[in-house]
């Protein structure tokens, strides 16, 4: 399987500026000479949409401490 190329921070930009515009993924896709499911995934992995053409999109590194979204909550201990 060949290795495809990354975005560019010009393409991610892009991205953020059509989607702010209410464009589709397979019309950015088109702008950009990429596959609409790049991009598509691309909007996925920084939050959706919303939180891209809102400039919320990939604001702190995956995996980082503190950054859950939600809390961990463990069951109630059974009493002995």
């Amino acid at each position: 399987m060949a290795r495809h190329e990354l975005l560019k921070i010009e393409e991610r930009e892009t991205i953020s500026r059509e989607l702010s515009r209410h464009k589709s993924a397979r019309y950015i896709g088109q702008m950009l000479g990429r596959h609409h499911s790049t991009i598509s995934r691309e909007i996925d992995r920084n939050g959706g949409a919303t939180a891209i053409s809102c400039g919320r999109g990939a604001a702190t590194p995956r995996g980082e401490p503190g950054t859950s979204e939600r809390t961990k909550t463990r069951g109630v201990a059974a009493a002995s």
